[in-house]
């Protein structure tokens, strides 16, 4: 037993040789999906040093979603998905990020990977509108 375990028992708590542990369950892409999109909501709320946390931790999830689902895209619609990547890392390292840029950003692709989880069929990305270039909208062929 360990020392804490000892003042525990001393301390009348039932204590167990082995501290209980639960059983570890891996998260599937919708929940870590559906947890970005709680986190995006949450960013209005948040100090700002909050806003940094939360904008970083939507990232990771966006970033390890895109390199764990497959995205089978190939040319410019490979680089559109990595230049949105690379938009919403540099509104994160910046001294002041933009949070609408970032909030629309971080949606498109949200909506496209969630998209992607629910439904594994081959989709095509493609602008939605070129004014801006920046938009993601699935096509389903």
């Amino acid at each position: 037993m360990s020392v804490a375990q000892v003042a525990a028992h001393d301390a009348g708590f039932d204590v167990g040789s082995e501290p209980a542990v639960a059983p570890v369950r891996p998260i599937s892409s919708a929940e870590r999906l559906e947890i970005a999109g709680e986190l995006l909501s949450a960013l209005d709320e948040a100090t700002g040093p909050g806003q940094a946390h939360l904008m970083r931790r939507i990232l990771g999830i966006v970033r390890q979603e895109v390199l764990w689902t497959g995205l089978r895209l190939t040319g410019w619609r490979h680089a559109m998905v990595l230049a949105t990547l690379g938009g919403l890392d540099r509104e994160v390292v910046r001294r002041a990020p933009d949070l609408a840029e970032f909030r629309r950003r971080a949606s498109d692709l949200l909506d496209l990977l969630s998209t992607r989880a629910l439904s594994r069929r081959s989709d095509r990305v493609t602008p939605a509108a070129p004014a801006t270039g920046h938009e993601l909208v699935l096509e389903r062929s």
